[in-house]
């Protein structure tokens, strides 16, 4: 027993009406360009929906080409809503120009006189390759292990492509077309399933990626520094408490780096504090481009960064504080200004390696003297501190000779930065 296609139909145009009605409301408390696609698109497919309920009410030809132009469009823009929800800038030439060829096309059978079920199939296919573009658009680069609620739409996209293809084959099979028109059944049922679908989820869909996203990124606003995008103190801390609870579980040394921009204060004065936030992100940018995803990058303070290194010794540790401190000082930094610089980094590094309880305080303080003597050495430069032992130079940065101004430090005064 199938539904009346008029019943359908009305089911869809309600639909449609309500998606607007939540996508309008919406788009007055936070106004997006996905959602306003979005309400164009419910909106265009509500009044297709009503052209097919009023094709008997005047002229025929004239409201069955509109409704189907009418609910092309509505596919067309559910494509190019997920592509905005996506963060991707909508090019849609090729995209257009099919929607503009398919309803020249269908204009062209309809009044060339074809069959119903040869113009059935050939609306059924359109329909079909634009929701497959929407449901790539929301799947390409690895977008469904995004927002989880993208899966509820590209769900509802595979069951309409499904059933559009489903009904292309059952038309072209057709041997009287004229039972198609007048009688329900699984053809003319599957007609609608799409437009039902997207009328009442394609909306909703749209607008729980938004909210999930946006909580995502409160998220990780509280976690990161909103100048560099390195993680902040904050999450520092709780992802060192984890590494130490390892550490102290395992025996697995994990090893900390502390590092400071050499000179910064001459940064801001020279060039302007602009400039001083520029090197500040650039160096964060070349740090963690540099380190391995189970690695913590974080900035703890000002000019002053810190890395946490997972099962890492002493030595391996001081292998990748001297790649970072080379790494920087490879390039010099391009300003605001046009003019570039280079920048020094000095670095201390120690481990929780022999140390049966470590904790963070005193793994902070070790790295941070060793940090204090790479800086009164002559800054950029790498210093070490295992445990129980006094800070002392990696081969690597102790053939460097200190300059003049790193030496004036003494012990009770941390050198300037």
């Amino acid at each position: 027993m199938y539904l009346d296609p008029a019943t359908l139909i009305v089911i869809q145009t309600i639909g449609a009406s309500l998606s607007a009605a939540i996508l309008a409301s919406s788009l007055y408390a936070q106004p997006s360009r996905s959602t306003q696609l979005a309400l164009v698109s419910a909106t265009s497919l509500m009044v297709g929906s009503l052209l097919l309920l009023l094709r008997g009410s005047f002229s025929g030809k004239l409201t069955i080409v509109a409704s189907n132009v009418a609910i092309f469009l509505a596919m067309y823009l559910v494509m190019a809503t997920y592509r905005a929800v996506s963060g991707r800038r909508w090019r849609g030439m090729w995209s257009t120009t099919f929607v503009a060829l398919a309803s020249v096309g269908f204009v062209g059978l309809y009044a060339s006189g074809a069959a119903y079920p040869l113009r059935a199939a050939y609306v059924s296919s359109v329909i079909a390759v634009l929701l497959g573009g929407a449901a790539y658009e929301l799947a390409r680069d690895g977008g469904l292990s995004r927002e989880k609620t993208r899966r509820f739409s590209f769900l509802i996209l595979c069951i309409a492509v499904l059933s559009l293809s489903v009904r292309t084959v059952l038309l072209l099979a057709l041997r009287d077309p004229a039972d198609a028109l007048l009688v329900p059944g699984l053809e003319r049922s599957l007609a609608f399933v799409p437009g039902i679908l997207i009328a009442l989820g394609f909306g909703v869909g749209v607008l729980l990626m938004q909210y999930e996203r946006v909580a995502l990124e409160a998220q990780e606003l509280a976690v990161r520094d909103a100048l560099t995008g390195a993680f902040n103190r904050r999450a520092l801390m709780r992802y060192a408490a984890v590494e130490l609870a390892f550490a102290r579980r395992t025996g697995a040394p994990c090893a900390l780096i502390v590092l400071d921009i050499d000179h910064f204060k001459q940064v801001n004065d020279e060039h302007g504090h602009q400039a001083g936030d520029e090197v500040l992100r650039e160096l964060a940018s070349r740090m963690m481009q540099d380190i391995r995803p189970t690695d913590m990058f974080a900035r703890i303070g000002g000019e002053e960064f810190c890395v946490l290194l997972r099962s890492t010794n002493l030595q391996g540790a001081g292998v990748v504080a001297e790649r970072l401190r080379a790494r920087v000082a490879a390039e010099p930094f391009q300003l605001p200004s046009g003019r570039s610089r280079g920048v020094t980094t000095s670095m201390g590094v120690t481990t929780t390696q022999g140390e049966e309880d470590p904790t963070w305080d005193s793994l902070f303080a070790r790295a941070d003297a060793a940090l204090y003597e790479a800086k009164r050495a002559g800054r950029d430069r790498v210093y070490v501190q295992p445990l129980g032992d006094e800070p002392g130079p990696l081969a690597a940065s102790a053939a460097r000779p200190p300059d003049a101004e790193g030496t004036r430090g003494t012990p009770q005064t941390r050198p300037a930065s």
